[in-house]
């Protein structure tokens, strides 16, 4: 494609991925693919790169996985409601708001800020989603995605073994110039990426590199805010 996705020719059958996610679930570590592996570090370097305050109202975790967003954000004395079709139950115990699918939701329900860690490369329809999220926030509200960048010097490098291509559960990766045609198709206008650096846990000179190119843009990920 010109604006330089990678997708499958032909998307796997819904039947097919449901069963997937379900069995990734009892997986353990073979499960992390599918099931979710964004760490609380990840997600504690997020917030504060977004400056995320407690006091804003509750914060949607969409695709929460194994719930270590969520988790950190209680943890911070924040609210949060957690959109995971598969997993959760852990959150559920937690006393967690858990919500199965966009019908589940309160009719009218809004939200000033949504997170999405490493799932729209996992949505068969990530337009169709992105419209719902779209519905789901307030104005002026903001929709915050990570997911791995197609256009990253690694994903260049090594092209079809690039290890995110590998992934049989990534449907749909992303550069930034299709991540934007898919968010405006969805009602987006304002979009902006985010290249304050995150260290992902790396010391050393590999942090002093990480660090150079994510602010060149040249990583292996993506950090978008796109704002209603």
């Amino acid at each position: 494609m010109r604006c330089g996705a990678i997708s499958y020719v032909t998307m796997p059958h819904p039947a097919q991925l449901d069963d997937y996610y379900k069995q990734s679930l009892v997986a353990g570590e073979l499960g992390r693919d599918a099931s979710g592996n964004t760490d609380s570090l990840i997600a504690r370097q997020l917030l504060t790169m977004l400056y995320w305050k407690a006091d804003k109202g509750p914060t949607l975790d969409f695709g929460a996985g194994q719930g270590n967003l969520t988790r950190e954000i209680i943890q911070q004395g924040g609210e949060a409601v957690a959109f995971e079709p598969y997993g959760g139950s852990a959150l559920i115990e937690m006393g967690v708001r858990v919500i199965r699918q966009f019908s589940d939701f309160n009719p009218g329900e809004q939200f000033s800020l949504i997170i999405s860690m490493e799932v729209i490369e996992h949505l068969v329809d990530p337009i169709a989603t992105l419209t719902q999220l779209y519905a789901l926030l307030g104005e002026g509200g903001r929709l915050v995605l990570t997911t791995p960048n197609a256009h990253g010097l690694i994903a260049r490098m090594t092209g079809d073994s690039w290890r995110e291509a590998a992934n049989p559960t990534h449907l749909n990766l992303f550069t930034m110039k299709s991540l934007c045609l898919v968010a405006n198709a969805a009602g987006f206008s304002k979009i902006v990426r985010i290249r304050r650096p995150l260290s992902y846990g790396k010391r050393g000179l590999k942090r002093y590199a990480l660090a150079l190119a994510q602010i060149l843009g040249i990583d292996g990920g993506l950090r978008v805010v796109l704002t209603k």
